[in-house]
């Protein structure tokens, strides 16, 4: 269980230390898209990758990831609080990039062959 590894812990750590990027004092970002919608958007994406990647996991199998993805989900929207229906800016939108691409990376690790 992905949400419940160590990696995880350490990513959600990650998120807490750099919550500072989602200041409502940072400019509004130009983009028409929230940070909700952004998350979300990132999240889809890397899950379709991992499916893309893995081709050969049952339909069990991916209901579990989706799940654990939507557990994700709600945990980083807990942690952003009401700045998820903030306007995003370019810094918030790097780093969301990026804690996708790491939670990606730990589904990775626990489907990689032993």
């Amino acid at each position: 269980m992905v949400i419940q590894s160590e990696g995880y812990s350490s990513l959600i750590e990650y998120l807490c230390e750099k919550i500072a990027v989602f200041s409502p004092t940072e400019s509004e970002g130009h983009q028409p898209m929230t940070i909700r919608l952004y998350v979300r958007y990132q999240m889809v994406e890397q899950m379709s990758l991992l499916f893309e990647q893995n081709k050969g996991l049952i339909p069990q199998e991916k209901i579990y990831i989706v799940e654990e993805f939507d557990k994700a989900l709600d945990d980083l929207y807990e942690v952003l609080g009401q700045n998820i229906h903030n306007k995003i800016t370019e810094s918030q939108r790097a780093f969301i990039t990026d804690f996708a691409g790491l939670l990606k990376n730990l589904f990775d690790a626990q489907l990689e062959p032993v």
